[in-house]
């Protein structure tokens, strides 16, 4: 897509925004989950962000990172709608259930799409056996706008 950042350009992004992270000129957060792969890339003892939720330099970072890290469309987190239907995340294009219809409970529980998305393990290419697939894991949107397949590998990543 040429509208998208190449793996090389994204990961010159993601070494900008480390070091504006390291050297404490604005504090960083991104939604792209490769930054938690690149934080413990450049210092594995060191900084790490734990997606959405954090910045850290502990260990129980680290450790907290491998469980709410990365991409957490349909896993940590989904999107209403303003017609009640629920996606994984605001910029997926897939409905998962309606909250009209059904309770948030049983959609969260029930979903297909959450259900799989919750579940690292199916993450296709590189992303299946990745040393840092718990902290990352992908953009499972950008996976789904290149394959529509929000399982199939990352294209933005330097490893896929």
């Amino acid at each position: 897509m040429a509208e998208d950042l190449s793996p090389r350009e994204r990961e010159e992004v993601l070494e900008f925004l480390y070091q504006c992270l390291m050297e404490k000129r604005i504090f960083v957060f991104s939604t792209t989950p490769q930054f938690g792969r690149k934080c413990l890339e450049k210092n594995p003892g060191g900084m790490v962000i734990t997606g959405h939720y954090s910045v850290s330099e502990r260990k129980l970072a680290r450790v907290a990172a491998k469980y709410v890290g990365g991409c957490g469309a349909g896993r940590a987190y989904c999107a209403l709608q303003p017609d009640g239907v629920i996606t994984p995340c605001v910029f997926m294009p897939i409905a998962s259930g309606n909250i009209i219809e059904q309770s948030f409970s049983q959609i969260w529980k029930e979903s297909v799409e959450l259900k799989d998305l919750g579940d690292r393990t199916l993450y296709g290419g590189h992303c299946e056996n990745c040393d840092y697939r718990l902290v990352c894991g992908g953009c499972r949107v950008r996976t789904y706008a290149y394959f529509k397949d929000y399982l199939a590998p990352d294209p933005g990543c330097k490893f896929n």
